[in-house]
């Protein structure tokens, strides 16, 4: 980690710092990997409906079984992708 320490005395210096903190940030930011689009950590119930070849009740009546996994926020209910894909492996593979 890059720690850079100053001792501001006077607006002209608190210029200078500002601009060399400037130019770092943009070294710093040059480096970065470019940004990919990653997919969500949860599913929508419509997109693990989708996602499990299943209709929106027939989910519906295996989450509150719980046979799969679930959270609600609010009035929202969630699936994590990763049990989703889970279950998907599992009713595909036997």
């Amino acid at each position: 980690m890059i720690h850079h320490s100053y001792r501001i005395q006077s607006n002209e210096e608190i210029q200078k710092a500002l601009g060399q903190n400037n130019d770092l940030l943009k070294q710093l930011i040059e480096k970065l990997p470019p940004k990919t689009q990653e997919e969500p950590d949860y599913l929508t119930r419509t997109e693990a409906a989708i996602k499990l070849r299943m209709s929106l009740p027939t989910l519906n009546k295996h989450t509150k079984s719980g046979l799969i996994p679930s959270i609600k926020i609010g009035k929202k209910r969630l699936y994590r992708r990763s049990e989703i894909e889970y279950i998907l492996h599992q009713l595909l593979t036997g």
